[in-house]
């Protein structure tokens, strides 16, 4: 954990103080991703309500601990959320990479809390025209979460896939030991090993230390990109380069995506 925060500057940032001019930008992801069903309209409407209803409910909890006043349990509630979200924020404004919808994992309810108990306030506090103000955009959330249900669109299938492609592997591989790289944007070797080793396939990590012991005769490539633009003799990446010069000796499509294997130049 230490080495993680204060080493790892290309993944997070050491000064927890550096999130703040980039909380307007992470709350207005998050209510867009988790609120908005990804309409960004709707999703930045939502994150300036949601700010308004905090702003408001921290004045509220600061003016009646400076005068004293006793806390309703209400309060107590927004509190617990609004430091949950509060810490949530920070870690995702600290963190300097791409963030995903899985990320929002240990706060997805939070969001949903605090509108909901704005909405009960509301309602309950400004009578006819609160209840027609939540009336209103009640529906709306609804439908713009629904315009963009992930029902309505095919499911890339990508753990079936990568079973296929393992599976294609471990055949043509035929028992011998073989080295592995996946070239993707966001993806890596990991889910394909992790088919392998569970068949026992012979699957051998490069260690450029131990060049001699762990570089086998046969390199299979996962392309996850375009053909065109696969090029694997001659990427960058460590478990292609380590492998040293090579050929392709075959290559096939399996699923959109294309495997390759390379044997050494003789």
């Amino acid at each position: 954990m230490e080495k993680f925060f204060t080493e790892r500057q290309t993944t997070v940032s050491a000064r927890p103080w550096s999130a703040i001019p980039k909380l307007p930008q992470v709350v207005s992801l998050a209510t867009t991703r988790l609120i908005a069903g990804k309409n960004e309209i709707v999703g930045k409407l939502s994150a300036a309500v949601l700010s308004i209803g905090v702003i408001a409910i921290s004045s509220l909890l600061i003016f009646n601990i400076a005068v004293k006043k006793k806390q309703p349990p209400r309060f107590k509630a927004y509190l617990l959320i609004l430091v949950w979200l509060g810490i949530a924020f920070i870690g995702l404004g600290i963190y300097k990479q791409h963030i995903y919808d899985h990320y929002y994992g240990f706060f997805f309810p939070a969001p949903f809390l605090l509108l909901g108990g704005f909405a009960e306030s509301i309602v309950q506090g400004i009578n006819g025209i609160g209840k027609i103000l939540v009336l209103t955009v009640l529906p709306l959330l609804v439908y713009v979460n629904l315009a963009e249900n992930p029902l309505k669109y095919p499911p890339n299938r990508q753990m079936q896939r990568t079973i296929e492609v393992s599976k294609k592997i471990a055949r043509e591989a035929k028992s011998e030991r073989f080295n592995l790289a996946v070239l993707a944007e966001r993806n890596y070797e990991d889910a394909y090993q992790y088919f392998l080793e569970k068949w026992r396939a012979p699957v051998i990590d490069i260690d450029s230390l131990k060049a001699d012991e762990t570089i086998t005769e046969q390199l299979f490539v996962v392309c996850e990109m375009p053909k065109e633009v696969c090029d694997p003799t001659h990427n960058p990446k460590a478990e292609v380069a380590n492998f040293g010069w090579s050929k392709v000796e075959n290559d096939w499509e399996i699923g959109g995506v294309i495997l390759f294997k390379l044997v050494h130049t003789q």
